[in-house]
């Protein structure tokens, strides 16, 4: 077995990157490019795309999209995610 054979991060919390982007940073570039291409716009939605990178990243600033997602779950209103299990981000009270 080589060392080189395997890659080892240097820090566990570092997400994967596919070609300079992140997943969710990646969905936000193809899905107006795709959109745009079906309707024959696509230097229009390539636009579209980085104003929308440029406006996630300005969201993100060094989080995760899991924070993001939290901060809309308390900032939101309830029925935005309608979780069955879990109560409303109106009840700031726990019974108890």
């Amino acid at each position: 077995m080589d060392h080189k054979d395997y890659y080892i991060p240097q820090h566990l919390d570092i997400p994967t990157r596919y070609a300079f982007f992140t997943m969710d940073e990646l969905l936000v570039i193809v899905l107006p490019m795709a959109f745009g291409i079906f309707i024959n716009q696509f230097v229009g939605s390539l636009i579209l795309g980085g104003i929308l990178l440029m406006l996630l990243r300005k969201i993100k600033q060094g989080t995760s999209i899991s924070q993001i997602y939290d901060r809309a779950y308390w900032l939101l209103p309830a029925k935005v995610f309608n979780f069955k299990d879990t109560p409303g981000s109106e009840l700031r009270d726990l019974a108890g």
